[in-house]
């Protein structure tokens, strides 16, 4: 079969040209049309549902609605896990979905269960069921000046359809805005001269705002619609709506009860740019938009903008800008890998043969790009970091191919013969080589969790590259070699020399078989104990990260306002920073963001975003500077708690996350405490604090039923018209431009804002009589808090740690953790612990990555079986895997650096590639036997006649990862470790290969031949195993 592909190929040169050039162009437009981002998009394989209850505490939230939506969510049969949170007036519940679940039916699903349920609140509004998606930002618009609130959102709504319309954007999100909201601030003492209520005026007002057909009038020039339009939109004309007729004709109108007061609703969030007060448009991408191309829309339209004199706008946190830079920096490392690939070939091989090989990685790429495309997979570091992974194993298979044809063309042979020949004779060995190194890769699909759908894209492409790159090996290269190489070409004169003292070497090594392999293997065992001794694990390593995030908080008694005013100390200490080390400072007070896809808001929470210069422009290092904020920081008095971060590598979360659960709040409370405690306690370990904060004073009322029922009134009715009292009524809404403004029905502030007014305050009863408010309610004060937490429909707890890399690892910490707290609380205190963060994650995804191995091994096992027909070759061509392990513990050792979950990753890999060489080498020695050498000679000829192909895969491959294993920066630096495995374990590897593979070769035969009695060692049965 191989020989008619290469013949077919050769035969056709034309048809192969035309090909090649088509992979050209298509790769070209692929690459072009791609979308562009830092890390690939994923679905989360979440479903949220958010309910707002305005003005609720968060205990009501809870009882009220999150505790209905649970259930109802536990109902649909897909739901995994349920968590929830119930604030101050919203409830957010999400149920996590098995991998690989249909998460649109399973949407809709949740969606009837969420409407089938018949008794939330009245003032609730529609549960909102969306399926949670990870939208990254892109850049953030801002618009600033000493222009009224009013103005600046005036410009601000167009802007954002605007923004919205650029394709690729899903949604442009404000920060510092109000929604419009006009006020009728109701007189008390006039709401008592005319005997009215809050409820009378606001039904007067909705009776009057309205737009309705009043049907059809028929006449002789025709139909005319008739319209009944009571529309008001000014203030004059809401005042003049007539709340009450007297009986006597009299009228009592709006304006003799309330004042109307154009305003803005109450303000959640705030937002500053360097200090200044500014409206924050930031845009957010959709799964098909190209970050770079968005950012490069938003900058023109920027540009464009006609704004009133005294508004300026500004663009900042502009991400564009750094996956400029990490692509830049992959790109840079694909390309000094490929040159080094290059130069490795054109010392060891004649020029034209180096660069016949070296043509098949562009064309391997151009296919990849091609397939890419064909898959929705975009350009981002995963997919280029893969790319750059496999680059030096891309010539592997186009070196032995070409390597073979070579020695048949200086044997005699003519090209053409020769390419079809030679590619035919090694075309098994090579297929299985790259079936090896796709078994290694492949299974990692497998890892679960969010690690697994972040990090799909790596052997997804390391698979289409080594495909495509088989393709050129068997259907492209043959003509190429047949069309170019010519048999004059020699091989390089000091290689040969090499060869002998290398042969000398292999003949000695080999009669001293056993020796060398006690000596391998116990050398080997105490590199591995030494290595163990000194390199940890951690999920992901450090790396600088270009944007600064300070998250704070004050008490949860802290107003919007207080916490602007605080947030400006921090913002002063940021903007200290000289000119050339910051690019800007956005200051956002009311939320928080935890990561990409969400944040928590309340008004004692705020963030200050610093932005940092370039590289080339700071004098001081990311380290450093963050190191100068975080002492003057941490130094402020007043703040509960302040957080550093950076952008993280990978899936979110804290290094530690210990979730408690129990259904006693006062258990959850002292378990909270005593885990805190005990962190504190353990050395790296900061930023402890636990996620149940209290909250805001609550004054609690208690309804008297009989009391209550005497005038006429439940307790539901006394709850409405306190709500009315000092929540307000929305009456209505009318147009104004594109906005829908509410017109809110309320006492003026000074009779809602002491406590003395509520306990002064009266209702209506049945019969229209006053009822003193104190006559059917107590009033209560405590303090509830300001969020509770559930896990599993049980209140939960969590802790939440960060740690310093260089002084403790969270994956230790935590198994310390769990062992000194997980049965102690469940027998003393009803508390259940579990692990959440990175140790939940690490574990979960280690399972999968284990799993993959144990695959890929077997995998790996049935190919070499397959190829030599043997059950014991496959062995000792294997046994180079556990020798490349140790490499790789070497190499992270010698390194500093700590085994990640992408170091476990490239364990995964170098199982497949190590064993490439063994194969290779084995097949050639076992053809030699066939031919009738004696299994000595055959060793020792295979392993010189294979050393050039051997070193050079080994040596591309580890030229190829070089930079990006010694030499990666910023966000591409975490992904280094991946690559100082490979580099290592192939090292290792390829030792092991070029020595003590042969020797294992002979040391199997002796004892087959100790076996069968026949004491002639090195002389035992010449056919191999079947």
């Amino acid at each position: 079969m191989f020989e008619r592909l290469a013949r077919l190929a050769v035969d056709n040169p034309v048809t192969v040209h035309l090909v090649s050039l088509l992979l050209l162009v298509g790769g070209v437009a692929s690459y072009v049309s791609r979308p562009q981002e830092i890390f690939p998009e994923f679905t989360r394989e979440r479903i949220r549902i958010t309910t707002v209850y305005p003005g609720a505490s968060p205990e009501d939230v809870e009882e009220l609605v999150t505790v209905k939506v649970e259930d109802a969510l536990a109902g649909v049969e897909e739901i995994e896990r349920i968590e929830s949170t119930s604030q101050e007036g919203v409830s957010t519940v999400v149920g996590r979905l098995p991998s690989g679940a249909d998460v649109r039916r399973v949407l809709q699903d949740v969606d009837r269960a969420v409407q089938a349920i018949e008794d939330l609140p009245d003032d609730a509004e529609e549960p909102l069921v969306e399926e949670v998606k990870t939208r990254f930002p892109v850049i953030t618009l801002s618009l600033y000046g000493e222009v009224s609130e009013l103005a600046l959102k005036d410009l601000a709504r167009p802007l954002q359809r605007k923004l919205e319309a650029i394709p690729g954007v899903a949604y442009a999100r404000p920060t510092g805005e109000r929604e419009l909201e006009w006020h009728v601030n109701v007189r008390g003492e006039d709401l008592l001269r005319y005997e009215l209520t809050l409820s009378d005026v606001a039904a007067a007002l909705a009776a009057h705002n309205l737009n309705l057909p009043a049907g059809t009038l028929e006449g002789s020039s025709g139909d005319v619609l008739l319209r009944t339009r009571g529309e008001t939109r000014t203030a004059r004309q809401i005042e003049s709506v007539v709340v009450r007729a007297r009986p006597d004709g009299a009228v009592v109108r709006l304006a003799d009860v309330a004042d109307v007061v154009p305003g803005f609703a109450r303000a959640r969030t705030l937002g500053r740019l360097n200090g200044k007060p500014a409206l924050n448009l930031t845009v957010l991408k959709d799964k098909s938009g190209n970050i770079i191309e968005i950012a490069s829309a938003v900058r023109e339209l920027a540009a464009g903008l006609e704004l009133p004199p005294g508004v300026r706008w500004s663009l900042h946190t502009d991400m564009s800008v750094f996956l400029a830079s990490r692509l830049r920096t992959m790109q840079r490392n694909a390309l000094q890998g490929f040159f080094l690939v290059l130069l490795s070939l054109c010392v060891l091989l004649e020029w034209r043969m180096a660069l016949l090989v070296a043509c098949g990685i562009p064309l391997a790429f151009l296919a990849t790009f091609v397939a890419m495309a064909i898959l929705g997979i975009s350009i981002n570091m995963m997919s280029l970091f893969a790319m750059i992974l496999i680059l030096g194993m891309l010539v592997d298979d186009a070196i032995i191919v070409t390597e073979n044809i070579y020695r048949r063309i200086e044997s005699g042979e003519a090209p053409t013969r020769a390419a079809v020949l030679g590619t035919a004779e090694v075309a098994r060995p090579v297929l299985a080589t790259i079936l090896t190194t796709v078994s290694a890769f492949l299974p990692m699909l497998l890892t679960p969790g969010e690690m697994g759908r972040w990090v799909y894209v790596v052997p997804v492409v390391v698979t289409l590259c080594l495909t495509a790159s088989a393709l050129e090996c068997f259907l492209i290269l043959p003509c190429h070699v047949a069309e170019f190489a010519r048999p004059t070409a020699r091989r390089v004169g000091w290689f040969e020399a090499a060869l002998g003292r290398y042969e000398r070497l292999v003949r000695a090594a080999l009669a001293q078989r056993w020796p060398l392999l006690a000596g391998t293997v116990g050398g080997t065992l105490i590199l591995l104990a030494v290595s163990l001794t000194f390199v940890e694990f951690t999920l992901f390593g450090k790396f600088n990260s270009d944007i600064q995030f300070i998250n704070f908080e004050l008490p949860t008694t802290a107003s919007l306002r207080e916490t602007s005013e605080r947030a400006r100390s921090i913002e002063e200490i940021a903007l200290a920073l000289a000119p050339e080390e910051r690019s800007s400072v956005a200051t956002n007070v009311g939320i928080a963001a935890v990561d990409y896809n969400r944040a928590d808001t309340g008004s004692y929470l705020g963030q200050v975003v610093v932005t940092f210069a370039p590289e080339e422009e700071r004098t001081r290092t990311i380290p450093e500077m963050v190191e100068w904020m975080r002492e003057k920081v941490e130094a402020l008095p007043g703040f509960t708690k302040v957080e550093f971060k950076g952008l993280q590598a990978g899936p979110g979360g804290k290094a530690i996350e210990v979730a408690l659960g129990a259904d006693d709040p006062v258990a959850l409370q002292r378990a909270s405490a005593e885990v805190q405690a005990w962190l504190r306690a353990q050395p790296g370990v900061y930023g402890i604090y636990d996620d149940a904060v209290p909250g805001k004073r609550e004054l609690e009322l208690r309804v008297d039923p009989e009391a209550a029922a005497a005038v006429g009134l439940t307790t539901a009715d006394v709850a409405a018209q306190v709500r009315a009292r000092f929540q307000g009524l929305e009456a209505t809404t009318f147009r104004r431009f594109d906005d829908d403004v509410p017109l809110v029905v309320r006492l003026p502030l000074r009779e809602r804002r002491l406590r003395q007014s509520l306990e002064e305050a009266w209702l209506r009863g049945s019969g229209g009589q006053r009822v003193p408010l104190a006559a059917v309610a107590s009033v209560r004060e405590h303090q509830g808090l300001s969020k509770i937490v559930r896990n599993e429909r049980q209140r939960a707890v969590t802790v939440l740690a960060d740690v310093d890399l260089e002084r403790a690892n969270a994956l230790d910490v935590t198994e310390k953790l769990r062992a000194r707290f997980a049965e102690d609380l469940s027998r003393r205190l009803g508390v259940e612990l579990t692990i959440k963060g990175q140790r939940r994650e690490a574990e979960r995804s280690m399972r999968g990555l284990m799993e993959a191995l144990g695959i890929a091994l077997l995998l790996i096992y049935l190919i070499l079986g397959t190829q030599f027909k043997s059950f014991t070759q496959p062995l000792f061509v294997m046994v180079a895997i556990p020798f490349g392990i140790d490499g790789i513990l070497f190499g992270h050792m010698i390194t500093g650096r700590d085994l990640t979950f992408l170091s476990m990753m490239g364990l995964v890999a170098t199982s497949g590639i190590v064993v490439n060489d063994s194969l290779v080498l084995v097949d050639l020695i076992n053809r030699l036997r066939a031919q009738g050498l004696p299994i000595f000679e055959a060793a020792v000829r295979g392993s010189v006649q294979r050393l050039r192909p051997i070193l050079l895969t080994s040596i591309t491959t580890i030229l190829g990862l070089t930079p990006l294993a010694f030499f990666a920066s910023g966000q591409a630096r975490f992904l280094s470790p991946m690559a100082i495995s490979i580099v290592f374990g192939l090292s290792f590897g390829t030792f092991l290969t070029l020595l003590v593979v042969p020797a294992l070769y002979l040391i199997r035969d002796d004892l087959l031949a100790r076996a069968s009695r026949d004491t002639r060692p090195g002389e035992g049965p010449e056919a191999a195993e079947a």
